[in-house]
């Protein structure tokens, strides 16, 4: 399911799983997919008592490859996603 292509992270679903998103209450329901996708940021969640406020440059090695890293206090989406639009410099984070 994960492989390094030209020193980057591929990932791929399972097949017996691809094309399937798992709704609460509802289970398992298809939804258009992409057969692989290249990981850009390994978005790691951590404990509110693990977090550092302010995080230097950090990359975790998956087979092989390293891929930069951020570390998000579990939970609190309001936090995350503009951690995860400023590691990536998705607007307004340019």
């Amino acid at each position: 399911f994960v492989e390094v292509h030209a020193g980057r992270l591929l990932c791929r679903a399972p097949a017996t799983i691809e094309g399937l998103v798992e709704v609460p209450g509802l289970g398992p329901r298809p939804l258009p997919f992409e057969p692989a996708g290249l990981v850009d940021l390994h978005v790691r969640l951590v404990p509110a008592g693990e977090a550092v406020r302010f995080q230097e440059d950090a990359a975790s090695s998956i087979a092989g490859c390293l891929v930069p890293r951020v570390d998000v206090v579990e939970r609190n989406v309001p936090a995350v996603l503009p951690a995860v639009m400023a590691r990536l410099s998705i607007a307004p984070f340019l």
